[in-house]
Formats: structure tokens, C-alpha cells, sequence
């Protein structure tokens, strides 16, 4: 009997004949062989928070949550060896011992680092990249159960083609990720109404290193965000009331200043 599966809001759902949770790259390389014998399709989940149906599939599921964590950091070269699975939420904490971050985020963190890049996920800002422009290297498991360690330096084409693939060349098991030394951000959060927004987007983009608004059409509100490096301190954590949900209040914070992955 197969399992079901469904992605963060449930708008996605499938119902694979194998779904797997491979614990490292051996077990991914039998699933992969095993599907192929099959002759089953095979998509990778991560934290499935992707809004298309890119994981879906009626054949083999592998779900890398078992592939997490921070394998190996060199401060030197400001790399880190990070397994496929690793939330990027977890990541920052685990960065900053060795006085490091990562270059960009976008305010959602609770996907996969591999499902991240292969999505193109990205943050903000005009002169920042997706998250896959900042990968120097990756394991990749191809179907046949090959495992290729691709870099970014020696394999330019192939590993271009693999970082953003959606998952269309094998299975990414880890990723060699480009660091930098750790920074503090200062956010700044206020309404504006849409006509406001409008007018002001285009410098507000140009001024500031990240900018993005949330618009509440009902409201005729918008949360107006930016948020610039800092050599400030990290300010006291202040009480953040809840509002209620639809409200443009929700998205409004205290002004504040700590490490860029916490804001």
C-alpha cells in the first residue's frame, strides 16, 4: 500500500509507491538503482515548501530529512560542508561559532539547503544572487547510482546545470557552501498605503542592501521592510505583540539589530 504525501499547505499531494528516508549517500544510491529496476520516477522532498508539484510523483519519494547538518567548516576558505537536508533555519546558529554567515537568505528558512538551490530560491536585494550562486561544490547521485563531487571551479557547465536542476540530473547529497564573515543586519518595518508603495519602490530598492513589501489589498496596506549591515551592537530583544492575522500590524516588528540570520 503506498503512503501519501503533501507538501507545506496541502495543495500538492501524491501518493508514491516507495517513499524513502535514506539516512546517506549509499542509501540514496540504492534507492535510485532500485527505482530505476522499477522502472518508478524518482522526485526528492525537502521540506516540501515549494508551491509546485516538483516532488510529485506515484513512483519512489526520498525525503533527505536524515541528511542534516554541518559537516565540516573552514574558516580559512570561509566553506562549509553541509549535508542536502539541513534546514536552512539551522544553519546560522551553526555558522556563527566560526564567525560565519551565509551571503543571503530570503525571510522563509525552513527549506532544505539542496531543495533551496535547486529551486533558485532566493532573498533580496540588486546586488545578491540566489542561494545557489552561493555553492562552491556538491555531491550529486545520478541514476544509475554513480556519485558524482562536482565544484564550481573545475566542472563550470555541469555544476551550473546541476545547482539549479529541480532535481532533473540525480539527487544532491551535499553541498560545499560559500561563507562570509558573520554580520548584523538593522530591520526597519512601517505601513505605507499601495499608492505610497508604488511611488517609492524603485529608490527604496536602490538605497537600501535588502528591501520587500507584503501588500494587504483589503487594508490598502503595505509592510514595508529594509534592512542594511550594521557594526551596531544587537539590541535588546523587545515584546512583540501579536496582531491579528490579515492585519498589516502582523508584519510589523520593533525596530531591532542582530546577526542576519536571526533578523
Amino acid at each position: 500500500m503506498s503512503e501519501s504525501w503533501k507538501n507545506w499547505s496541502g495543495g500538492v499531494r501524491c501518493n508514491p509507491q516507495r517513499l524513502e528516508a535514506p539516512a546517506n549517500e549509499e542509501d540514496i544510491a540504492r534507492s535510485v538503482r532500485a527505482a530505476a529496476g522499477l522502472g518508478q520516477i524518482v522526485r526528492v522532498t525537502g521540506a516540501g515548501h515549494s508551491f509546485s508539484p516538483v516532488c510529485r510523483t506515484e513512483g519512489t519519494l526520498l525525503n533527505l530529512a536524515k541528511l542534516g547538518g554541518v559537516a565540516e567548516v573552514d574558516k580559512a576558505s570561509r566553506e562549509a560542508i553541509i549535508g542536502a537536508g539541513s534546514r536552512i533555519a539551522d544553519l546560522g546558529e551553526a555558522l556563527l561559532p566560526a564567525g560565519l554567515g551565509m551571503e543571503n537568505q530570503g525571510d522563509i528558512d525552513s527549506q532544505t539547503l539542496a531543495g533551496a538551490i535547486s529551486t533558485a530560491t532566493h532573498g533580496t536585494g540588486l546586488r545578491f544572487g540566489n542561494i545557489s550562486t552561493q555553492v562552491a561544490g556538491l555531491r550529486l547521485v545520478l541514476a544509475s547510482g554513480e556519485i558524482l563531487s562536482l565544484s564550481r571551479s573545475a566542472d563550470r557547465d555541469l555544476f551550473r546545470a546541476a545547482a539549479v536542476s529541480v532535481g532533473l540530473f540525480g539527487v544532491i547529497s551535499q553541498i560545499r557552501l560559500r561563507a562570509m564573515p558573520a554580520y548584523r543586519l538593522h530591520e526597519r518595518t512601517w505601513a505605507a498605503s499601495f499608492a505610497e508603495c508604488r511611488e517609492s519602490v524603485g529608490r527604496l530598492i536602490g538605497e537600501n542592501e535588502h528591501f520587500e513589501f507584503f501588500w494587504l489589498p483589503k487594508q490598502d496596506a503595505c509592510a514595508m521592510k529594509c534592512l542594511n549591515s550594521t557594526s551596531e551592537p544587537v539590541s535588546a530583544p523587545a515584546a512583540i505583540v501579536e496582531a491579528p492575522p490579515g492585519t498589516v500590524e502582523r508584519y510589523l516588528h520593533p525596530e531591532r539589530v542582530d546577526w542576519s540570520h536571526r533578523i
